[in-house]
């Protein structure tokens, strides 16, 4: 999405160079979860390394010298080290967490101080499952939402932290012109007042679920078979192409049937520009897409509107994407559920 959002609003962006930005786009979003992934063994390594330096002090503690093992001998991140398809991909990507080994501290930090941590240490319970579970939680709760690896992520790759995962909000009695709304947001900066608020969704949100969802599925002799294919087979590969290609190359037919069903109190122009794409990507699959039934690509936008924009969005695009299939199927322009 942020490859068509990027189309409507930079004027070097042709439709050539906007599906290479797809084919990039896509890339980079797959470098992050496999990235991620391999966070969890880093972070184990790291743990290693300070316990044999903690032996070594001067005076070392009974703790130093005997220091409690299960962190460091965590099963999943042993499997996970082992994945053959991350060694290689570590090793062509280039990216590795000891280019910010402050930042793995910090985080390796934060496990280590957590209530998780102390009770899995704790724990009775041992073996596989406890420690695939261990890793889940910390990386739910503990990882995925820190705000300094979100800044390294910011850092890193501009495919990984675009201006679609920030928010910025203002004060206002209805809605003004987009003009308006800048000015604001320039006289907030100035002032001192401003706050541009990560949003909750987003690009990186759904790569964080997919690794949480990887990591469950992980067993305890290997971690291949789990990582999600950045596509499934060639004809995945095709439909992203071919949304796209189509929802860019009839832009004005997707906006005519929209507008159509937008209310009086609603004009098009009032209409966020996230939600507006959203609507016109659902159109175009709905179209363009005659094995996909109509609810189920409603269904998709929503939970993609869900995690790109406002609270209120979701119900407000649900009933105009059920009103354009209606039209849709009514003129027989679609032929399906």
């Amino acid at each position: 999405m942020q490859v068509l959002y990027a189309y409507h609003h930079r004027d070097d962006l042709d439709l050539k160079r906007g599906e290479e930005e797809l084919t990039i786009s896509l890339s980079k979003t797959y470098d992050l979860y496999l990235h991620f992934l391999n966070l969890i063994p880093e972070l184990t390594h790291l743990h290693c390394e300070l316990l044999e330096q903690r032996k070594k002090r001067l005076l070392p503690t009974e703790e130093d010298l005997k220091p409690n093992m299960r962190l460091a001998e965590n099963r999943l991140a042993k499997v996970i080290d082992n994945s053959v398809l991350l060694a290689e991909w570590a090793e062509n990507s280039g990216l590795s967490w000891w280019e910010n080994r402050e930042l793995m501290r910090l985080l390796l930090d934060k496990i280590m101080t957590s209530e998780l941590y102390l009770n899995y240490r704790n724990a009775e319970a041992t073996g596989f499952m406890a420690d695939r579970t261990f890793w889940a939680e910390a990386f739910k709760t503990l990882i995925a939402n820190d705000d300094d690896l979100a800044e390294y992520l910011e850092s890193k790759s501009i495919y990984w932290y675009s201006e679609l995962n920030c928010l910025e909000k203002i004060e206002c009695e209805e809605m003004p012109e987009w003009e308006a709304i800048e000015t604001q947001i320039d006289q907030a900066k100035n002032e001192g007042n401003y706050q541009g608020v990560p949003n909750a969704g987003g690009a990186v949100q759904i790569v964080k679920d997919f690794v949480e969802k990887t990591i469950k599925r992980i067993t305890s002799k290997t971690a291949d078979k789990a990582l999600m294919p950045m596509f499934r087979d060639e004809e995945d590969r095709t439909f992203a192409r071919t949304l796209v290609h189509m929802t860019l190359l009839e832009h004005d037919r997707w906006q005519k049937l929209i507008r159509a069903h937008l209310s009086d109190s609603w004009e098009a122009e009032r209409v966020a520009d996230v939600d507006m794409l959203i609507m016109e990507m659902a159109v175009c699959e709905m179209v363009h897409c005659p094995d996909i039934a109509t609810g189920v690509t409603i269904n998709e936008y929503i939970e993609l509107a869900k995690s790109y924009s406002t609270p209120k969005s979701h119900p407000f695009i649900n009933g105009v994407l059920d009103a354009v299939a209606q039209e849709l199927k009514q003129t027989g322009t679609i032929l399906k559920v």
